[in-house]
Order: C-alpha cells, then structure tokens, then sequence
C-alpha cells in the first residue's frame, strides 16, 4: 500500500495491488474513503496470482499529479500509469523487464536532472536477482537503451528475497544512493537477511552492493534517517520478534 494526494484534493489517498488489480480508494475529507477503484494490470493471465506485486507514487511526467509505477511479476514488465490530473489513470504503459520478473519499484531521481527515474529489482532466479535503474527522459518516458539509458548494479550473490527499497545519500556526494532490504531464506545459510547499501557513482551509475546482515529471517520494513544527530544517514528494520538498527560512520 501506498499513501498519496492522487486527486490533487489536499487529502492523502490510498492505493494498493493485489494479484493483478490496482485499487485507489479517494480519501473524502472527513476521514471517510470512497468505494475504491480498480485497475487491470494483467492483459493477457487473467487470475495469476502472483502478477502485481508493489508500486509507487510519483510524479513521473512532471506536471503536478502524482502517477504509479507497478512491477508486474506475471509478464515481467513495469506497468506506469499516468493520472490524468483528477486521480484518474489514463491507458497503461508497459516496460518489459527483459525476461525478469519486476518485484519491487520504487521512484527517486538517480541523475540529479530533476526528474524522478524508477529504480526496479528483478529476478528470474535464485542466481539472477538484479537491481536496474530506468532514467525518466524528462518528459515521463522512461528511457530503456541498455548502452547509455538502463543502468544495472554489478551482480551480487546475497540478493535472497529483496523486500524494499529506500533512497538517501549515504556518502555525501549529493547524489541519491539506494537501499534494499532483503529477507533472508533459513534453509539456505548463504541467504542471511541483511540491507544492501548501492552507491550511486553520479548519473544513477551504480557501485557493487555492499551487504550488511540483520538478525532475524524475515524483516518486512526499512526506514532511513538520522537517528542520532550526527548528520548521518542511518538505517532502521524490522520484522517479526526482531529490530536492528545500523548506525552511519
């Protein structure tokens, strides 16, 4: 679930994803919500169970409105849909994730040009779980030339079962580095939980994962602040029966 002003009302609004439709419930201003609405993201496996997966808010077009990113699993793609300004989204736009399956999104400016891009972790395997940054061209349009345009993290192998990703400058640069925070598997010792710290080396280039492990195998949340004033960013997760927190040096 995701909390946004999608109609422009001045109230926060609610959007959620489950299976293959996207709800928007419209927040009334007396603290009740409207029926919701509801969205097809699956075009072709009606009734897959495991097709949208998370989303975002963002204004992705720049024109004041807040639109959605969702990593569709079932067909391996992002779906982006545009608000048309009143909280109504327009005909949907699909990226393909060449042959992964998109399942976690989230919008930050990686370039520093202004606009917001879409950082998107991809599996297909085990051994093929891959954090991608997709640059917005400025007007809304995600740019997906792999050679100059869809910047991908070196390959890691304690990616078990990303969960989240947040952005802050973890080292000073004024760029936006990313997290992710990854539960564990505690069949497979390899697979500990841990947050991964990215650095974003200047235009959303990003460096080689560093990864820290966290107690416990199934964190569900992450926050990113400075918890103890000393102008560092520090990280904050938790899950069942566990909390760790990570203090910036």
């Amino acid at each position: 679930m995701v909390i946004g002003d999608v109609d422009g009302d001045g109230d926060l609004d609610l959007a959620t994803v489950s299976n293959e439709i996207v709800s928007v419930v419209f927040n009334q201003g007396d603290a009740t919500f409207a029926p919701p609405m509801h969205y097809s993201i699956n075009f072709t496996q009606p009734g897959n169970l495991y097709d949208g997966y998370k989303l975002d808010l963002g204004d992705l077009d720049h024109d004041g409105d807040l639109d959605m990113a969702v990593g569709q699993m079932a067909l391996g793609q992002v779906v982006i849909m545009m608000n048309n300004g009143d909280g109504i989204f327009g005909p949907l736009l699909t990226y393909p994730a060449d042959d992964f399956e998109p399942v976690v999104v989230d919008f930050g400016d990686m370039n520093g040009d202004g606009t917001l891009d879409l950082t998107v972790f991809v599996v297909n395997s085990w051994q093929s779980r891959l954090l991608c940054v997709l640059l917005n061209d400025g007007t809304g349009k995600l740019l997906t030339d792999q050679e100059s345009h869809n910047w991908w993290a070196p390959p890691s192998p304690y990616w078990p079962n990303p969960r989240q990703i947040g952005f802050t400058d973890i080292d000073g640069d004024a760029d936006l580095d990313v997290v992710v925070l990854n539960q564990g598997d505690p069949f497979v010792p390899v697979y500990l939980a841990n947050f991964a710290v990215v650095r974003n080396l200047g235009g959303g280039v990003l460096a080689q994962p560093v990864h820290y492990p966290i107690s416990g195998s199934y964190p569900f949340s992450m926050r990113v602040g400075d918890l103890d004033g000393d102008g560092d960013e520090d990280i904050v997760t938790c899950g069942p029966a566990d909390y760790s927190q990570a203090t910036g040096t």
